[in-house]
């Protein structure tokens, strides 16, 4: 990586998507950037999916599939299928994505994507950011990059504290020989009660993008994560009971655990010169596991506080809500003290809710009106039960 003259503006840690997005949302904006990330090449190791309006981009880069219906089954009673006027549930290929953005870095001048480079260590005694860096196909060569502020959008699973609750899947890309899957309604939740040992919440998520290829994800929400094994076999009883003995090919895998918290952003020990965001600052929607909202929101949001006052905030921009924010620690509390009741739960408020609001809850664009008709449709005696109720 060829030395600068003079610091850059700002130095991105890690290239995903808060660290992509963050530096999408400056471009054209007068700031020198350059962004760090460890990976040799972005893979398509993950999908990002999310409600997105009318008025949004058609297609996104990377985007897999789209679906003007999705629906919840909790096993006892008949899928709850709905539609919104104006959204629609949106798949992206998260490797795409992110090539398609290393791309657009590429033809600006003003910014820089340094693949490989792994960060030491971070010094702030002198007046610029000091960041040391290793490469990583030759781990003894360090670097150091200095610049006038530095954000860090790393994340590391391998040292992340392990959350005290979760969002554990394992997913695989297939395509069968025969026509199986319908195109036409996204699976978000079919509730499977049991599918794994132990008390959570087990469901099988469903992106079919044709009749012959989806995505088929087997998801727990517990706080002991469950085993590797756990979950490939009840990925592959879920594949044989849609494909049947028919020959599938397997494309791809996407395994992660994403935290169930609800956290408010903390300040930085370095204001203005330092700041963490995305993941790595807790800004997953606590009651569902769903960040590439946030994260996008999250980082237009501080690229406008940036451009406008010429330096970092002193805490990341928070892109939800204390309100949500209650409410989450309610519905999770609920389905952690009584998971065997979160079926009826889901499916009472997909059912219960009108769609339009309930996405734009689940959007963080709620009106006073669409809170109002979230807590309403919760409001059933299951939800008391589990809120109030013995264990």
């Amino acid at each position: 990586m060829t030395a600068r003259a003079e610091p850059v503006d700002l130095v991105i840690l890690g290239g995903g998507l808060a660290g992509l997005t963050l530096c999408e949302a400056l471009a054209g904006r007068g700031l020198s950037v350059l962004v760090l990330e460890a990976r040799h090449e972005y893979t398509t190791d993950r999908t990002w999916s999310f409600w997105s309006a009318a008025n949004e981009p058609d297609p996104w880069p990377g985007e897999q599939g789209r679906w003007d219906r999705w629906q919840v089954r909790d096993g006892e009673r008949p899928p709850v299928k709905c539609s919104a006027p104006g959204w629609q549930y949106v798949s992206l290929d998260a490797g795409a994505w992110l090539k398609a953005q290393t791309e657009r870095i590429a033809s600006d001048p003003d910014q820089r994507l340094a693949m490989g480079r792994e960060v030491v260590d971070l010094d702030f005694s002198a007046a610029d950011v000091q960041v040391r860096l290793r490469s990583a196909i030759n781990p003894t060569v360090i670097e150091t990059v200095a610049a006038r502020r530095a954000v860090d959008a790393r994340l590391d699973w391998r040292r992340a504290p392990t959350p005290a609750y979760a969002q554990h899947f394992l997913g695989y890309e297939v395509e069968s020989e025969a026509a199986v899957f319908n195109p036409r309604v996204a699976g978000l939740m079919e509730f499977k009660p049991g599918a794994i040992a132990g008390d959570g919440v087990d469901f099988v998520y469903l992106l079919p993008f044709t009749e012959r290829r989806a995505l088929v994800e087997v998801t727990r929400f517990s706080a002991a994560a469950p085993s590797w094994n756990s979950l490939q076999t009840w990925l592959g009883a879920e594949l044989r009971e849609r494909c049947g003995a028919r020959p599938m090919r397997v494309y791809r895998s996407e395994t992660a655990s994403l935290p169930m918290t609800v956290t408010t952003p903390q300040r930085s020990a370095h204001p203005g010169r330092y700041l963490a965001i995305g993941q790595r600052a807790g800004v997953n929607r606590g009651a569902t596991g769903y960040a590439f909202r946030r994260i996008r929101r999250q980082c237009q949001q501080l690229a406008d506080a940036l451009c406008r006052h010429g330096y970092l905030p002193s805490a990341a921009p928070d892109p939800g809500g204390p309100i949500e924010r209650g409410m989450d620690r309610l519905f999770l509390r609920v389905i952690r003290r009584r998971p065997d009741l979160a079926p009826r739960l889901f499916a009472d408020l997909f059912a219960g809710c009108p769609p339009a609001r309930l996405v734009r809850f689940l959007d963080d664009r709620p009106s006073l009106l669409d809170r109002i008709a979230v807590i309403t449709a919760c409001a059933r005696p299951a939800f008391a039960a589990g809120l109030i109720g013995p264990k």
